[in-house]
């Protein structure tokens, strides 16, 4: 898997020589006697850009319109923060960590050519990573950029063998292990719905990091409702499927959900004030 990790990204990055860095061992250039040659960084190897490393890149590790590069630099910062490898961002709260983790997938969101980047970057902070506590918040973000946007065709086998490796990998710690494969299953899925529309609401956000799922209430003419579970990778045809089972509707193929974003939005739904903030949030979004 390692060699065909590497071979693909060689064809999709940018060349050697332009993404030098001091950021690994293996990225400075040695003189025979073990002291650096004049401080110079020596060009990495494709296998070594894709190593965990604690230090910020210089440029995107795809090849990327100069305004999308800066934007990759940026989210690396993010990662790195997220993780608590950026110095300073070891106690970060969960809030901050929440709102980070929305700017990283904001950008994968809203700009398609940023997606197999930050897939990329997952990893490569995934990969060699000594640090278990660091590692798992790795694996943890990786799962919540696959639920909610797969990578493009062009990486979509080579992030799932990976995934899937890292899942069967007996060397890995049993909370990375969990999170792989939390990964493995929100990444079959995405791939099967695509992308999301909407960005994922911090409620959202935290019962995925938490593994525990969400519910909302649908009304129907007659006054009566149902409680209808979902997460963060729920599509409408699913909680569609979902709630006809409920109701026990056959057919329901012509049948949809109408999100209310106040009393009087739809008329096709009534909704008390009190239940606004639990109301088809999700449903309509993915």
């Amino acid at each position: 898997t390692a060699g065909k990790l590497t071979q693909l990204f060689k064809t999709k990055m940018l060349s050697r020589t332009s993404l030098s860095s001091g950021a690994s061992p293996a990225s400075t250039a040695k003189s025979p006697n073990g002291t650096s040659g004049g401080g110079v960084a020596a060009p990495l190897s494709a296998d070594e850009l894709l190593q965990w490393s604690n230090e910020p890149v210089p440029t995107s590790l795809l090849r990327l319109a100069p305004e999308h590069a800066a934007r990759a630099v940026k989210m690396f910062l993010g990662i790195l923060r997220y993780c608590g490898d950026a110095p300073g961002s070891e106690q970060i709260s969960q809030a901050q960590a929440i709102e980070t983790a929305q700017k990283l997938l904001h950008q994968g969101l809203k700009r398609p050519e940023l997606r197999d980047e930050l897939y990329m970057q997952l990893v490569k902070q995934t990969r060699g990573n000594p640090s278990s506590g660091s590692r798992s918040k790795a694996w943890g973000l990786f799962n919540l950029v696959s639920a909610s946007m797969p990578p493009s065709k062009d990486f979509t086998g080579l992030i799932s063998e990976y995934v899937h490796s890292a899942v069967q990998d007996m060397e890995e710690g049993e909370e990375a292990k969990e999170a792989a494969a939390a990964t493995w299953a929100s990444l079959k899925r995405s791939t099967k719905c695509g992308p999301r529309r909407t960005l994922p609401s911090v409620e959202e956000i935290v019962a995925h990091i938490s593994g525990v799922k969400l519910t909302t209430i649908v009304f129907f003419l007659d006054e009566t409702f149902e409680e209808v579970a979902y997460d963060i990778t729920t599509s409408v045809a699913e909680a569609v499927e979902q709630l006809a089972g409920l109701i026990r509707l056959q057919n329901f193929q012509t049948f949809t959900l109408y999100e209310a974003v106040s009393v009087n939005a739809c008329s096709l739904i009534n909704a008390r004030v009190g239940d606004m903030q639990r109301f088809v949030k999700c449903i309509s979004a993915a």
